[in-house]
Protein backbone atom coordinates (compact mmCIF):
# COMPACT_ATOMS: atom_id res chain seq x y z
CA UNK A 1 0.00 0.00 0.00
CA UNK A 2 0.91 3.77 -0.27
CA UNK A 3 3.20 4.68 2.59
CA UNK A 4 5.03 1.07 2.32
CA UNK A 5 9.06 1.28 3.56
CA UNK A 6 12.04 -1.37 3.40
CA UNK A 7 14.73 -0.97 5.64
CA UNK A 8 18.17 -2.91 5.77
CA UNK A 9 20.00 -3.52 8.88
CA UNK A 10 23.11 -2.26 8.42
CA UNK A 11 24.62 -5.82 9.11
CA UNK A 12 22.88 -7.04 6.22
CA UNK A 13 25.69 -8.86 3.63
CA UNK A 14 25.17 -9.88 0.11
CA UNK A 15 27.13 -13.61 -0.37
CA UNK A 16 27.96 -15.04 -3.29
CA UNK A 17 29.56 -17.79 -4.93
CA UNK A 18 31.19 -18.36 -8.61
CA UNK A 19 32.84 -21.26 -11.01
CA UNK A 20 36.40 -20.75 -10.36
CA UNK A 21 37.10 -22.67 -12.98
CA UNK A 22 35.05 -19.86 -15.34
CA UNK A 23 38.20 -17.70 -14.42
CA UNK A 24 40.42 -17.83 -17.03
CA UNK A 25 42.31 -14.63 -17.52
CA UNK A 26 43.93 -11.90 -15.11
CA UNK A 27 41.43 -9.18 -15.56
CA UNK A 28 38.61 -11.81 -14.87
CA UNK A 29 40.90 -12.75 -11.71
CA UNK A 30 40.98 -9.12 -10.65
CA UNK A 31 37.28 -8.09 -11.27
CA UNK A 32 36.84 -11.56 -8.59
CA UNK A 33 38.43 -10.05 -5.72
CA UNK A 34 37.41 -9.33 -2.42
CA UNK A 35 37.17 -6.19 -0.58
CA UNK A 36 40.06 -7.08 1.80
CA UNK A 37 42.13 -9.40 -0.95
CA UNK A 38 45.72 -11.19 0.92
CA UNK A 39 49.09 -11.11 -0.42
CA UNK A 40 50.87 -14.10 0.50
CA UNK A 41 54.35 -13.46 1.21
CA UNK A 42 57.68 -15.78 1.97
CA UNK A 43 58.32 -16.48 5.42
CA UNK A 44 61.42 -15.02 7.53
CA UNK A 45 63.66 -11.88 6.49
CA UNK A 46 62.01 -10.29 3.07
CA UNK A 47 64.81 -10.14 0.00
CA UNK A 48 64.83 -6.66 -1.40
CA UNK A 49 62.93 -7.29 -4.18
CA UNK A 50 59.94 -9.58 -2.34
CA UNK A 51 59.54 -6.50 -0.46
CA UNK A 52 59.66 -4.55 -3.31
CA UNK A 53 56.77 -6.15 -4.72
CA UNK A 54 54.71 -6.68 -2.07
CA UNK A 55 54.39 -2.57 -1.35
CA UNK A 56 53.92 -1.74 -5.04
CA UNK A 57 51.16 -4.85 -5.39
CA UNK A 58 49.46 -3.22 -1.93
CA UNK A 59 49.49 -0.03 -3.23
CA UNK A 60 47.84 -0.43 -6.90
CA UNK A 61 44.96 -2.96 -5.01
CA UNK A 62 44.23 0.60 -1.95
CA UNK A 63 44.47 2.88 -4.79
CA UNK A 64 41.38 0.68 -6.44
CA UNK A 65 39.23 1.14 -3.28
CA UNK A 66 40.50 -2.11 -1.91
CA UNK A 67 42.13 -2.72 1.44
CA UNK A 68 44.82 -5.20 1.48
CA UNK A 69 46.08 -7.56 3.70
CA UNK A 70 49.45 -9.39 4.40
CA UNK A 71 49.87 -13.21 4.96
CA UNK A 72 52.92 -14.11 5.72
CA UNK A 73 53.00 -18.31 4.14
CA UNK A 74 53.43 -20.53 7.65
CA UNK A 75 56.22 -23.11 7.93
CA UNK A 76 56.65 -26.55 10.39
CA UNK A 77 56.03 -24.93 13.75
CA UNK A 78 54.01 -22.10 13.26
CA UNK A 79 50.40 -21.73 14.08
CA UNK A 80 47.72 -21.10 11.87
CA UNK A 81 44.22 -20.38 12.15
CA UNK A 82 41.79 -23.67 11.46
CA UNK A 83 38.40 -21.90 11.56
CA UNK A 84 36.23 -22.40 9.13
CA UNK A 85 37.89 -25.48 8.03
CA UNK A 86 35.50 -28.41 7.38
CA UNK A 87 36.78 -32.13 6.11
CA UNK A 88 35.44 -34.62 4.51
CA UNK A 89 35.06 -38.31 6.33
CA UNK A 90 37.76 -39.43 3.46
CA UNK A 91 39.79 -36.69 4.35
CA UNK A 92 39.48 -36.89 8.09
CA UNK A 93 40.54 -40.07 8.34
CA UNK A 94 43.76 -38.89 6.96
CA UNK A 95 46.22 -37.90 9.57
CA UNK A 96 47.60 -34.80 7.77
CA UNK A 97 44.09 -33.60 7.35
CA UNK A 98 43.13 -34.59 10.38
CA UNK A 99 45.29 -32.29 12.46
CA UNK A 100 42.94 -29.50 11.08
CA UNK A 101 39.32 -30.86 12.26
CA UNK A 102 39.38 -29.36 15.56
CA UNK A 103 39.49 -25.91 14.85
CA UNK A 104 40.78 -22.72 16.69
CA UNK A 105 44.97 -22.69 16.57
CA UNK A 106 46.61 -25.30 15.25
CA UNK A 107 50.50 -25.62 15.21
CA UNK A 108 51.81 -26.99 11.82
CA UNK A 109 54.06 -30.42 13.09
CA UNK A 110 55.18 -31.79 9.77
CA UNK A 111 55.64 -30.81 6.06
CA UNK A 112 53.16 -32.81 5.16
CA UNK A 113 50.47 -30.68 7.56
CA UNK A 114 51.53 -28.02 5.44
CA UNK A 115 51.15 -29.56 2.91
CA UNK A 116 46.78 -30.34 3.63
CA UNK A 117 46.90 -26.61 5.09
CA UNK A 118 47.63 -25.50 1.58
CA UNK A 119 45.46 -27.93 0.08
CA UNK A 120 42.46 -26.31 2.18
CA UNK A 121 43.19 -23.10 1.18
CA UNK A 122 39.99 -22.35 0.06
CA UNK A 123 38.40 -23.56 3.12
CA UNK A 124 40.02 -20.30 5.56
CA UNK A 125 43.65 -21.54 5.23
CA UNK A 126 45.77 -18.96 4.01
CA UNK A 127 43.42 -17.96 0.94
CA UNK A 128 45.54 -15.88 -1.04
CA UNK A 129 44.52 -13.83 -3.98
CA UNK A 130 48.21 -12.42 -4.75
CA UNK A 131 51.26 -14.62 -4.36
CA UNK A 132 55.02 -12.83 -4.37
CA UNK A 133 56.81 -15.15 -6.07
CA UNK A 134 60.41 -15.82 -5.39
CA UNK A 135 62.41 -19.55 -4.94
CA UNK A 136 61.99 -19.82 -1.27
CA UNK A 137 58.12 -19.57 -1.52
CA UNK A 138 57.93 -22.13 -4.27
CA UNK A 139 60.64 -24.58 -2.99
CA UNK A 140 58.43 -24.66 0.16
CA UNK A 141 55.06 -24.93 -1.61
CA UNK A 142 56.82 -28.17 -3.51
CA UNK A 143 58.02 -29.79 -0.53
CA UNK A 144 55.38 -29.73 1.33
CA UNK A 145 52.83 -30.92 -1.28
CA UNK A 146 55.84 -33.74 -1.87
CA UNK A 147 55.44 -34.59 1.96
CA UNK A 148 52.03 -34.65 2.27
CA UNK A 149 51.49 -37.37 -1.02
CA UNK A 150 54.10 -39.51 0.72
CA UNK A 151 52.04 -39.80 3.76
CA UNK A 152 49.02 -40.12 1.47
CA UNK A 153 51.09 -43.26 0.03
CA UNK A 154 52.06 -44.73 3.04
CA UNK A 155 47.95 -44.76 4.64
CA UNK A 156 46.70 -46.14 1.15
CA UNK A 157 47.69 -46.00 -2.68
CA UNK A 158 44.15 -45.42 -3.61
CA UNK A 159 44.50 -41.82 -1.75
CA UNK A 160 47.83 -40.83 -3.49
CA UNK A 161 45.96 -41.92 -6.72
CA UNK A 162 43.39 -39.29 -5.87
CA UNK A 163 45.76 -36.42 -4.93
CA UNK A 164 48.05 -37.03 -7.97
CA UNK A 165 45.67 -34.48 -10.15
CA UNK A 166 45.83 -31.44 -7.44
CA UNK A 167 49.59 -32.72 -6.39
CA UNK A 168 50.10 -31.67 -10.43
CA UNK A 169 48.02 -28.68 -10.36
CA UNK A 170 50.08 -27.05 -7.67
CA UNK A 171 53.47 -28.15 -8.98
CA UNK A 172 52.34 -27.04 -12.30
CA UNK A 173 52.13 -23.57 -10.63
CA UNK A 174 55.66 -23.55 -9.77
CA UNK A 175 57.01 -23.89 -12.83
CA UNK A 176 56.96 -20.31 -15.16
CA UNK A 177 58.15 -19.08 -18.64
CA UNK A 178 58.93 -15.45 -19.51
CA UNK A 179 55.68 -14.38 -17.90
CA UNK A 180 55.98 -12.48 -14.47
CA UNK A 181 52.12 -11.52 -13.96
CA UNK A 182 50.07 -15.04 -14.57
CA UNK A 183 47.05 -16.74 -13.08
CA UNK A 184 47.86 -20.09 -11.27
CA UNK A 185 45.40 -21.55 -9.45
CA UNK A 186 45.83 -23.10 -5.41
CA UNK A 187 43.80 -25.28 -3.99
CA UNK A 188 41.03 -24.65 -6.63
CA UNK A 189 41.11 -20.49 -6.06
CA UNK A 190 42.69 -18.57 -8.65
CA UNK A 191 45.74 -16.53 -7.74
CA UNK A 192 47.44 -13.69 -9.38
CA UNK A 193 51.38 -14.55 -9.43
CA UNK A 194 54.16 -11.80 -9.44
CA UNK A 195 57.81 -12.31 -9.93
CA UNK A 196 59.29 -10.62 -7.40
CA UNK A 197 61.85 -9.06 -10.34
CA UNK A 198 59.58 -7.63 -12.11
CA UNK A 199 57.64 -5.61 -9.60
CA UNK A 200 57.46 -2.66 -11.10
CA UNK A 201 56.04 -3.89 -14.47
CA UNK A 202 53.29 -5.52 -12.63
CA UNK A 203 52.29 -3.06 -10.82
CA UNK A 204 52.26 -0.25 -14.20
CA UNK A 205 50.11 -2.85 -15.81
CA UNK A 206 47.69 -4.01 -12.56
CA UNK A 207 47.14 0.25 -12.32
CA UNK A 208 43.58 1.56 -13.58
CA UNK A 209 44.99 2.68 -17.44
CA UNK A 210 45.69 -0.91 -18.40
CA UNK A 211 44.60 -3.73 -16.22
CA UNK A 212 41.39 -4.41 -18.55
CA UNK A 213 43.46 -5.49 -21.12
CA UNK A 214 44.52 -8.53 -19.28
CA UNK A 215 42.60 -11.04 -21.00
CA UNK A 216 45.23 -13.83 -20.64
CA UNK A 217 46.35 -16.06 -18.42
CA UNK A 218 49.66 -14.96 -18.21
CA UNK A 219 51.83 -12.18 -19.55
CA UNK A 220 55.62 -11.15 -19.69
CA UNK A 221 55.28 -7.38 -19.37
CA UNK A 222 58.64 -5.66 -20.17
CA UNK A 223 57.43 -1.74 -19.54
CA UNK A 224 53.91 -0.70 -18.43
CA UNK A 225 53.42 2.95 -17.16
CA UNK A 226 51.30 6.24 -17.00
CA UNK A 227 51.73 8.76 -19.73
CA UNK A 228 54.60 11.65 -19.23
CA UNK A 229 52.86 14.85 -19.21
CA UNK A 230 55.38 17.14 -18.52
CA UNK A 231 55.38 19.06 -21.55
CA UNK A 232 52.21 19.48 -22.39
CA UNK A 233 49.54 22.58 -21.29
CA UNK A 234 46.14 21.44 -21.29
CA UNK A 235 44.44 18.09 -21.33
CA UNK A 236 41.05 16.35 -22.45
CA UNK A 237 38.82 15.87 -19.05
CA UNK A 238 38.09 12.51 -19.63
CA UNK A 239 41.38 11.71 -19.43
CA UNK A 240 40.95 12.43 -15.97
CA UNK A 241 38.47 9.19 -15.50
CA UNK A 242 34.90 11.12 -16.73
CA UNK A 243 32.99 10.30 -19.42
CA UNK A 244 31.72 13.29 -21.43
CA UNK A 245 28.52 13.26 -22.56
CA UNK A 246 24.49 13.83 -22.62
CA UNK A 247 22.35 13.11 -19.57
CA UNK A 248 19.06 14.15 -18.55
CA UNK A 249 18.23 16.33 -15.23
CA UNK A 250 14.86 16.95 -13.94
CA UNK A 251 15.96 18.32 -11.03
CA UNK A 252 19.91 17.83 -10.01
CA UNK A 253 22.04 16.05 -12.00
CA UNK A 254 25.90 15.08 -11.33
CA UNK A 255 28.79 14.78 -13.31
CA UNK A 256 31.88 13.45 -11.79
CA UNK A 257 35.80 12.83 -12.21
CA UNK A 258 38.34 11.01 -9.99
CA UNK A 259 42.19 11.21 -10.23
CA UNK A 260 44.97 10.95 -9.08
CA UNK A 261 47.86 13.45 -9.37
CA UNK A 262 50.46 10.85 -9.73
CA UNK A 263 48.51 8.26 -11.85
CA UNK A 264 47.19 10.69 -14.37
CA UNK A 265 48.90 13.49 -14.27
CA UNK A 266 52.71 12.60 -14.17
CA UNK A 267 55.48 14.90 -15.19
CA UNK A 268 55.77 17.42 -11.92
CA UNK A 269 52.46 18.86 -13.49
CA UNK A 270 48.91 19.99 -11.51
CA UNK A 271 45.78 21.78 -12.70
CA UNK A 272 45.46 25.37 -12.57
CA UNK A 273 42.24 26.09 -14.56
CA UNK A 274 39.58 23.56 -15.29
CA UNK A 275 37.76 24.68 -18.83
CA UNK A 276 34.62 23.44 -18.47
CA UNK A 277 32.46 23.51 -22.07
CA UNK A 278 28.93 22.70 -21.23
CA UNK A 279 25.61 23.16 -23.28
CA UNK A 280 21.57 22.96 -21.79
CA UNK A 281 18.36 22.08 -23.56
CA UNK A 282 15.86 24.27 -22.56
CA UNK A 283 12.83 23.09 -20.37
CA UNK A 284 8.98 24.09 -19.72
CA UNK A 285 10.07 26.27 -16.74
CA UNK A 286 11.26 29.49 -16.65
CA UNK A 287 14.19 29.31 -14.40
CA UNK A 288 17.54 28.94 -16.19
CA UNK A 289 19.72 25.85 -15.01
CA UNK A 290 22.71 26.45 -12.91
CA UNK A 291 26.02 24.49 -13.27
CA UNK A 292 28.26 24.89 -10.52
CA UNK A 293 31.84 23.53 -10.48
CA UNK A 294 33.30 21.65 -7.47
CA UNK A 295 36.69 20.03 -6.55
CA UNK A 296 36.78 18.13 -3.33
CA UNK A 297 33.95 19.60 -2.23
CA UNK A 298 35.26 23.11 -2.70
CA UNK A 299 33.09 25.00 -4.81
CA UNK A 300 35.26 26.97 -7.75
CA UNK A 301 33.12 28.58 -9.87
CA UNK A 302 28.94 28.31 -10.96
CA UNK A 303 26.89 30.05 -14.00
CA UNK A 304 23.36 30.40 -14.50
CA UNK A 305 23.40 28.97 -18.01
CA UNK A 306 21.09 30.34 -21.05
CA UNK A 307 19.72 26.87 -22.12
CA UNK A 308 19.59 27.24 -25.76
CA UNK A 309 21.55 24.10 -26.66
CA UNK A 310 24.84 26.41 -27.44
CA UNK A 311 28.21 25.68 -26.08
CA UNK A 312 28.98 27.84 -23.35
CA UNK A 313 32.58 27.71 -21.60
CA UNK A 314 32.90 28.30 -17.30
CA UNK A 315 36.33 28.73 -16.39
CA UNK A 316 37.97 28.52 -13.01
CA UNK A 317 40.57 28.10 -11.34
CA UNK A 318 41.97 25.52 -9.19
CA UNK A 319 43.65 26.80 -6.02
CA UNK A 320 46.47 25.01 -3.91
CA UNK A 321 44.37 24.37 -1.09
CA UNK A 322 41.48 22.36 -3.12
CA UNK A 323 43.99 19.65 -4.64
CA UNK A 324 44.93 16.24 -3.20
CA UNK A 325 46.81 13.09 -3.82
CA UNK A 326 43.28 11.62 -4.98
CA UNK A 327 40.99 14.12 -6.42
CA UNK A 328 37.32 14.15 -7.10
CA UNK A 329 36.17 16.94 -10.12
CA UNK A 330 31.94 17.16 -9.51
CA UNK A 331 30.23 19.00 -11.99
CA UNK A 332 26.45 19.81 -11.19
CA UNK A 333 23.24 21.08 -13.08
CA UNK A 334 20.19 21.69 -11.17
CA UNK A 335 16.62 22.43 -12.44
CA UNK A 336 13.68 23.97 -11.68
CA UNK A 337 11.03 20.76 -12.16
CA UNK A 338 7.97 22.73 -12.27
CA UNK A 339 6.75 24.46 -14.84
CA UNK A 340 4.15 27.68 -15.76
CA UNK A 341 1.03 25.11 -15.53
CA UNK A 342 1.53 23.72 -12.51
CA UNK A 343 -0.35 21.07 -13.49
CA UNK A 344 2.16 19.64 -16.08
CA UNK A 345 3.81 16.71 -14.82
CA UNK A 346 7.52 17.69 -14.48
CA UNK A 347 10.41 16.13 -17.43
CA UNK A 348 13.98 15.75 -17.77
CA UNK A 349 15.75 17.79 -20.21
CA UNK A 350 18.80 16.97 -21.23
CA UNK A 351 22.56 18.41 -20.14
CA UNK A 352 26.23 18.06 -21.29
CA UNK A 353 29.63 18.02 -20.71
CA UNK A 354 31.36 18.39 -23.79
CA UNK A 355 34.59 16.67 -24.86
CA UNK A 356 35.78 19.82 -25.58
CA UNK A 357 36.70 20.39 -21.67
CA UNK A 358 39.95 20.43 -20.55
CA UNK A 359 42.11 20.82 -17.82
CA UNK A 360 45.38 23.44 -17.67
CA UNK A 361 48.10 22.15 -16.38
CA UNK A 362 51.42 24.06 -14.71
CA UNK A 363 54.56 22.75 -13.08
CA UNK A 364 53.67 22.29 -9.68
CA UNK A 365 55.21 24.85 -7.58
CA UNK A 366 58.58 24.15 -4.93
CA UNK A 367 57.14 25.09 -2.49
CA UNK A 368 58.11 23.16 1.38
CA UNK A 369 54.97 21.69 2.06
CA UNK A 370 52.57 18.49 0.98
CA UNK A 371 51.08 20.25 -1.84
CA UNK A 372 54.80 20.95 -3.21
CA UNK A 373 56.06 17.26 -2.50
CA UNK A 374 52.98 15.28 -3.55
CA UNK A 375 53.32 15.64 -7.55
CA UNK A 376 56.73 15.28 -7.60
CA UNK A 377 56.39 12.27 -5.69
CA UNK A 378 53.94 11.08 -8.59
CA UNK A 379 56.64 11.55 -10.85
CA UNK A 380 59.16 9.37 -9.70
CA UNK A 381 59.66 8.98 -6.13
CA UNK A 382 62.58 7.49 -3.70
CA UNK A 383 60.62 5.34 -0.97
CA UNK A 384 63.07 4.56 1.37
CA UNK A 385 62.80 2.16 4.34
CA UNK A 386 65.38 0.97 7.31
CA UNK A 387 66.62 -2.79 6.94
CA UNK A 388 65.03 -3.93 9.72
CA UNK A 389 61.75 -2.85 8.11
CA UNK A 390 62.60 -6.39 5.91
CA UNK A 391 62.34 -8.37 8.48
CA UNK A 392 58.82 -7.40 10.07
CA UNK A 393 56.25 -8.02 7.40
CA UNK A 394 54.03 -6.06 9.01
CA UNK A 395 55.65 -2.47 8.13
CA UNK A 396 54.23 -3.67 4.65
CA UNK A 397 50.52 -2.28 6.08
CA UNK A 398 53.04 1.35 6.68
CA UNK A 399 54.65 1.57 3.83
CA UNK A 400 51.75 1.02 1.26
CA UNK A 401 49.40 3.30 3.47
CA UNK A 402 51.97 5.86 3.72
CA UNK A 403 52.83 5.56 -0.23
CA UNK A 404 48.90 6.30 -0.91
CA UNK A 405 48.90 9.11 1.44
CA UNK A 406 51.65 11.04 -0.47
CA UNK A 407 50.54 9.83 -3.77
CA UNK A 408 53.22 7.81 -4.66
CA UNK A 409 53.12 6.01 -8.32
CA UNK A 410 54.23 2.62 -7.60
CA UNK A 411 55.56 1.56 -11.12
CA UNK A 412 57.76 5.14 -11.40
CA UNK A 413 59.47 4.67 -7.63
CA UNK A 414 62.28 2.87 -6.88
CA UNK A 415 62.85 0.91 -3.24
CA UNK A 416 66.19 2.05 -1.23
CA UNK A 417 66.78 0.00 1.98
CA UNK A 418 68.93 2.02 4.34
CA UNK A 419 71.60 0.06 6.34
CA UNK A 420 70.00 0.37 10.40
CA UNK A 421 70.93 3.88 11.44
CA UNK A 422 72.42 4.77 7.90
CA UNK A 423 72.16 8.50 6.72
CA UNK A 424 70.54 8.66 3.29
CA UNK A 425 70.76 11.63 0.89
CA UNK A 426 68.36 11.54 -2.00
CA UNK A 427 68.68 12.82 -5.51
CA UNK A 428 65.17 13.16 -6.30
CA UNK A 429 61.82 13.41 -3.95
CA UNK A 430 61.91 11.14 -1.48
CA UNK A 431 59.43 9.56 1.06
CA UNK A 432 61.94 8.93 3.57
CA UNK A 433 59.97 6.00 6.57
CA UNK A 434 61.90 5.54 9.91
CA UNK A 435 65.61 6.64 8.46
CA UNK A 436 67.42 9.35 8.94
CA UNK A 437 68.04 11.63 5.63
CA UNK A 438 70.72 14.09 4.84
CA UNK A 439 70.72 17.54 4.31
CA UNK A 440 67.28 18.00 6.43
CA UNK A 441 66.48 21.07 8.24
CA UNK A 442 63.49 19.49 10.30
CA UNK A 443 61.20 21.25 12.67
CA UNK A 444 60.24 18.30 13.90
CA UNK A 445 61.94 16.21 16.47
CA UNK A 446 61.31 12.91 17.70
CA UNK A 447 62.92 11.46 20.74
CA UNK A 448 61.96 7.66 21.57
CA UNK A 449 58.42 8.44 22.70
CA UNK A 450 58.69 12.56 22.86
CA UNK A 451 57.52 15.07 19.89
CA UNK A 452 58.77 18.33 19.49
CA UNK A 453 57.52 20.79 17.13
CA UNK A 454 59.06 24.46 16.39
CA UNK A 455 57.24 26.87 13.88
CA UNK A 456 58.83 29.07 10.79
CA UNK A 457 59.82 31.66 13.10
CA UNK A 458 61.41 29.21 15.86
CA UNK A 459 58.56 29.29 18.28
CA UNK A 460 57.99 25.81 20.59
CA UNK A 461 54.55 25.01 19.07
CA UNK A 462 54.35 21.42 21.05
CA UNK A 463 56.98 19.39 23.32
CA UNK A 464 54.75 16.40 24.58
CA UNK A 465 56.46 13.23 25.92
CA UNK A 466 55.49 9.67 26.96
CA UNK A 467 53.46 9.44 23.54
CA UNK A 468 52.87 6.54 21.32
CA UNK A 469 50.76 4.83 18.68
CA UNK A 470 51.41 7.84 16.64
CA UNK A 471 53.40 9.28 13.65
CA UNK A 472 54.14 12.13 12.16
CA UNK A 473 55.25 13.19 8.84
CA UNK A 474 56.69 16.29 7.28
CA UNK A 475 57.73 17.60 4.13
CA UNK A 476 61.14 18.59 3.88
CA UNK A 477 64.08 19.10 1.69
CA UNK A 478 67.52 17.47 1.65
CA UNK A 479 70.05 19.59 -0.75
CA UNK A 480 67.53 20.84 -3.39
CA UNK A 481 65.51 17.73 -3.26
CA UNK A 482 61.61 18.16 -1.77
CA UNK A 483 60.27 15.20 -0.09
CA UNK A 484 58.39 13.62 2.97
CA UNK A 485 60.07 12.04 6.19
CA UNK A 486 57.89 9.82 8.21
CA UNK A 487 58.85 9.29 12.02
CA UNK A 488 57.07 6.40 14.45
CA UNK A 489 56.84 8.30 17.87
CA UNK A 490 56.99 6.07 21.11
CA UNK A 491 57.42 1.86 20.98
CA UNK A 492 54.15 1.25 19.03
CA UNK A 493 52.85 2.47 15.18
CA UNK A 494 49.81 3.34 14.52
CA UNK A 495 48.18 0.59 12.75
CA UNK A 496 46.01 2.34 9.63
CA UNK A 497 42.54 0.29 9.20
CA UNK A 498 41.59 2.72 6.00
CA UNK A 499 43.76 4.70 3.88
CA UNK A 500 44.32 8.33 4.23
CA UNK A 501 45.38 11.55 2.54
CA UNK A 502 47.54 14.18 3.08
CA UNK A 503 46.04 17.74 3.32
CA UNK A 504 47.15 21.49 3.07
CA UNK A 505 50.14 21.49 5.40
CA UNK A 506 53.47 20.43 5.97
CA UNK A 507 53.31 18.56 9.23
CA UNK A 508 50.85 16.51 10.04
CA UNK A 509 50.41 13.92 13.07
CA UNK A 510 49.04 10.45 12.20
CA UNK A 511 46.81 8.38 14.46
CA UNK A 512 45.05 4.95 14.01
CA UNK A 513 42.50 6.73 12.26
CA UNK A 514 44.97 8.92 9.67
CA UNK A 515 45.69 12.50 10.38
CA UNK A 516 45.00 13.70 13.75
CA UNK A 517 46.48 17.32 13.50
CA UNK A 518 47.75 18.90 10.32
CA UNK A 519 50.27 22.25 10.48
CA UNK A 520 50.74 24.76 7.85
CA UNK A 521 53.33 27.21 9.00
CA UNK A 522 53.63 28.70 5.79
CA UNK A 523 50.09 29.49 5.85
CA UNK A 524 50.80 33.15 4.76
CA UNK A 525 52.29 32.03 1.93
CA UNK A 526 49.06 29.69 0.73
CA UNK A 527 46.82 32.59 2.23
CA UNK A 528 48.23 34.87 -0.49
CA UNK A 529 48.54 32.29 -3.49
CA UNK A 530 44.19 31.38 -2.35
CA UNK A 531 43.52 35.09 -2.71
CA UNK A 532 44.21 35.76 -6.06
CA UNK A 533 44.89 39.35 -5.18
CA UNK A 534 48.29 40.07 -7.65
CA UNK A 535 48.39 44.07 -7.63
CA UNK A 536 50.96 46.23 -6.05
CA UNK A 537 49.10 47.79 -3.20
CA UNK A 538 47.78 44.05 -1.75
CA UNK A 539 51.19 42.66 -2.22
CA UNK A 540 52.46 46.05 0.20
CA UNK A 541 50.29 45.29 2.86
CA UNK A 542 50.28 41.65 2.56
CA UNK A 543 54.45 41.78 2.76
CA UNK A 544 54.71 42.07 6.71
CA UNK A 545 54.32 43.93 9.88
CA UNK A 546 56.60 46.79 8.50
CA UNK A 547 54.52 47.33 5.42
CA UNK A 548 51.22 46.98 6.61
CA UNK A 549 50.82 49.26 9.28
CA UNK A 550 52.56 51.88 7.16
CA UNK A 551 50.56 51.64 4.36
CA UNK A 552 47.73 51.93 6.25
CA UNK A 553 48.86 54.83 8.16
CA UNK A 554 49.74 57.01 4.59
CA UNK A 555 46.02 55.91 3.06
CA UNK A 556 44.49 57.54 6.80
CA UNK A 557 47.24 60.94 6.34
CA UNK A 558 46.03 60.97 2.66
CA UNK A 559 42.68 61.15 3.11
CA UNK A 560 42.59 63.79 6.49
CA UNK A 561 44.49 65.96 4.02
CA UNK A 562 41.76 65.27 1.55
CA UNK A 563 39.13 66.54 4.40
CA UNK A 564 41.25 69.50 5.20
CA UNK A 565 41.33 70.57 1.39
CA UNK A 566 37.69 70.29 0.83
CA UNK A 567 37.06 72.21 4.31
CA UNK A 568 38.92 75.31 2.99
CA UNK A 569 37.88 74.76 -0.80
CA UNK A 570 33.66 75.15 0.58
CA UNK A 571 35.31 78.32 3.28
CA UNK A 572 36.58 79.93 0.08
CA UNK A 573 33.59 79.30 -1.58
CA UNK A 574 31.24 81.24 0.99
CA UNK A 575 34.05 83.93 1.69
CA UNK A 576 33.91 84.90 -2.13
CA UNK A 577 30.72 88.29 -2.62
Amino acid sequence: SIGNILEFNPATRFTYTYNASDIRDLATAWSALPPRPVILIPPGELSKATYDAAWRIGTVLQQAGKQPRIAVMPGVGQEVDTSGIVLSPGLAAVPAFAAFSGGGRHRIASRAELGAYIALARQGGFAADFIIEDPSIRDQMDQAVRALEDDLRAGSPDNASAFAPLRAQLLANAAQGDENVRLVTIAGKPVIAISAQAAAQASGVLSELWRQMLVVPAANVRVATTPDFSGVTSIDLSRLGGRTGTFDVLARGDWSATFDLGTLLGGGRVPSEFLVDVSAAPSAGDSAPIASIMLNDYLLGARRLSANGITERIPVQVPRYALAARNVLKISFQRQPMSDRCRETPQAFPVAVLPSSRAVLVDAPATVDFFGAMPRLATRANVIVPQAYLRDPATLRRVISLAVASGVTPERAILTVAGDGAEITPDGAFLAIDTRVGNVTSKVKVDGSRLAITGSNQQTLLDVGSLTNLGVIEAVTSGHQIGLVYRTIGANAPDWKKPFLLTAGDISLLAATGPAVTLDTNSATLTRDAGGENDAFSNLLKRGPAWGPAAVGVAILLFLLFVVLAQRARRRTREEP
